[in-house]
């Protein structure tokens, strides 16, 4: 009975070190999730302000992916301006062009540099003479863009100007227009 108890003794000994263990896991997973969401709040909100570059923000993505840790979507989702399934588009979403703008060809390259999905973006087409024919603005870019050159517009480069809000996109709007008086457009403000 001895050898009964003293196995029984031993076990309970192992299985209350594991108790213990599974605790002290248990304690450093909130931890760890803790140290993450304090993490993606300062690079959210240092990003958000401009205190922090896309090109930093992409190797924060890049490491913090790596880990592979569970939950990481959701968490950097809360935290972050830029939703974790755009990040890895984040580079061709930074301005190509002078003045913080975005310039390239027609057609479209899938590797071209364009405004972000979802911004307010005012543009000009210009023709084969660099010559621009038309000022618009739109939310959806490429989507836009497409359109102009089933209506035939013979463009063959844009330049695009992303706003803070569809009031400025106006704005902006109504100003190049003035600027370019461009021939394709059927009236020149708003």
């Amino acid at each position: 009975m001895t050898e009964v108890q003293d196995h029984l003794t031993s076990a309970m000994s192992t299985l209350q070190h594991i108790e213990k263990l599974h605790l002290r896991a248990q304690q450093l997973e909130a931890l760890r999730v803790e140290a993450e969401e304090q993490l993606l709040h300062r690079i959210g909100n240092a990003y958000a302000s401009g205190n922090l570059t896309a090109e930093a923000l992409s190797e924060v993505y890049d490491r913090y992916s790596a880990l592979r840790i569970p939950g990481r979507t959701l968490r950097w989702n809360e935290a972050v301006p830029i939703l974790w399934i755009r990040m890895p588009r984040l580079p061709k979403w930074q301005p190509n062009g002078p003045a913080g703008t975005w310039i390239g060809p027609w057609p479209l390259g899938d590797d071209d540099a364009l405004p972000m999905p979802g911004s307010c973006v005012v543009y000009i087409l210009f023709d084969a003479f660099n010559e621009p024919i038309y000022v618009g603005s739109t939310g959806d870019f490429r989507i836009r863009l497409k359109a102009h050159a089933k209506q035939k517009k013979p463009f063959v480069r844009w330049q695009a100007y992303v706003t803070d809000d569809r009031e400025a996109a106006y704005r902006l709007e109504v100003k190049l227009l003035k600027e370019h008086l461009p021939r394709l457009n059927k009236r020149v403000g708003r």
